[in-house]
Formats: structure tokens, sequence, C-alpha cells
């Protein structure tokens, strides 16, 4: 129910004053280009600025090309559509990287409690069956230990699997296609239970 997108914004400038104007100048820009969606810039978010220097390497040696700015710039959306949307209208962008746009779930908390809680449920059947099996009974529950995960399944269109946004867009693809639109939550319990 909410997508995140993830943008890198690069840059490549001889002077880092004029390195840090242009890259100013271009996150003011993509976020112009954002808000015209309808995206609240609540749902923006700009990360700290990376910089290094940036060579070639030729013959043995080294020559200098500048100062590379590399800046982050992730936006929340409420619906496929949306992030979508998104990807179209940024593509166009020549400085601009789309790194990927990822499912998430609001309640995600509240739904692994309940796989957590249901794998237990399960754990301590099973424990019951093989007690069962020894004509004994469950004693006390000595230990409990869990964990859970999630994953965000590129499962578009069945089991269309997209290697990057690059090699879509560019061959023609669709933008919704390398949108994953499936969360998996996984949970695993281990029961140490006494046997009477």
């Amino acid at each position: 129910d909410e997508f995140l997108g993830s943008f890198s914004l690069e840059c490549v400038e001889k002077d880092k004053q004029a390195l840090y104007r242009k890259m100013d100048e271009k996150s003011q820009s993509v976020i112009a280009q954002i808000k015209t969606l309808g995206i609240p810039e609540s749902n923006i978010s700009v990360q700290r600025m990376s910089l290094k220097k940036k060579w070639e390497y030729e013959d043995g040696g080294r020559r200098f090309m500048g100062y590379e700015a590399i800046q982050e710039i992730h936006v929340k959306t409420d619906s496929k559509e949306l992030a979508t949307a998104l990807i179209d209208l940024l593509a166009p962008n020549a400085d601009l990287q789309c790194n990927g746009t990822f499912p998430l779930l609001k309640k995600r908390q509240l739904l692994e409690a309940q796989v957590i809680l249901k794998s237990g449920e399960k754990a301590l059947a099973k424990a019951k069956l093989f007690a069962d099996g020894l004509d004994m009974k469950l004693g006390k529950t000595q230990q409990v230990s869990d964990g859970s995960s999630m994953y965000e399944g590129i499962t578009v269109l069945g089991d269309a699997r997209a290697k990057s946004y690059d090699t879509m867009l560019l061959g023609g693809g669709s933008s919704r296609n390398v949108i994953a639109d499936s969360v998996e939550v996984k949970a695993s319990t281990n029961l140490v239970v006494e046997l009477n």
C-alpha cells in the first residue's frame, strides 16, 4: 500500500563551488517536478551529498576529470500508478538515475506480529504431533526464539522479473513492469518444549 522510489542525482564539474550550485539547482528542479504529481514535500527525502574526485586512467597514468557529486532522493507514493508516473516523469533527466521502486507496507509491524504468532501456533502443533507419536504429553515451553523478514518480490504479472530499470526502459518496456508489486513477510519460530 506504499511505494518508495530511489533516485540518484549525479553531476561532475572541475570547480567545487560550481558543482555545489549545479547540484542545488538540479535537486530543486527535480523536487519541483515531483510536486507536479501532487506528491507532498513531506514524502520527498533528499539525502546527504557525497563528493569524490573523478579520474580517467589511460597509458599507465591518470588524469583529473573533476569532482563527482552524488545525492540520493527518496520519494514515497501511495499507489503503483503514481510510482509509475513518477518514473515516467523523471526518466528523461540525464543526470538522474533510477535505483528502483520498492513496495512497502504501512502496517508492516502488525503483519509481522501476526505472522510470527501464526508460526508459533504451527510450531506448537508440530511439537504436539511429535509428543503424540511418542505417547507423551507436552509440558512447559522452555524457550521461544523467532525471527521475521520482509522481501520485496519483483513478481509483476505473475513471474516476470525485470533485470534492471535501464534494461527495461531502454528496451522500450513499460516503467510499470519494473515496479515490484508484492511484499512477502516470512517468520520462523523455534520452540523448546518439555515432554512428560
